[in-house]
């Protein structure tokens, strides 16, 4: 099971200005850092420091035996995500870390498509060791 890295477009904040997009790795439940809260994963070198951790699925608040295989809720998140080296989804028992770029002094020229990869791709690296 490899860790699947993503990136999605930024969220706009009316006038204030930040990235053009946030970078995330989904790990699997082998790594150590699956499940820990962004508070758990202060150590993490990325910009900005973690600001994502949730799970991939959560079970729904309706738990209803006719729709098992159904009653699980997807990470936002995933919906308009740009998977890096032709991964296309993410396993639902996978956990998802990330950063944004809506920082002090984080603007669209900086944080660009291009620079975002290769923060995800730092990320990655500080989410393996």
């Amino acid at each position: 099971m490899e860790n699947i890295l993503f990136i999605k477009k930024a969220p706009l904040f009316g006038s204030f200005d930040c990235g053009e997009y946030n970078g995330y790795v989904a790990v699997p439940p082998t790594n150590k850092y699956w499940g820990k809260t962004d508070d758990d994963l202060y150590g993490i070198c990325v910009h900005g420091g973690v600001t994502y951790s949730e799970p991939v699925a959560t079970k729904s608040p309706v738990d209803n035996i006719l729709f098992k295989d159904l009653a699980q809720e997807r990470a936002l998140v995933l919906d308009g995500a740009i998977f890096l080296d032709g991964v296309q989804d993410v396993p639902n028992d996978y956990w998802i870390i990330g950063f944004d770029t809506a920082h002090c002094d984080d603007t669209a020229e900086r944080w660009t498509k291009e620079a975002v990869i290769e923060e995800t791709r730092r990320l990655n690296v500080e989410l393996s060791k």
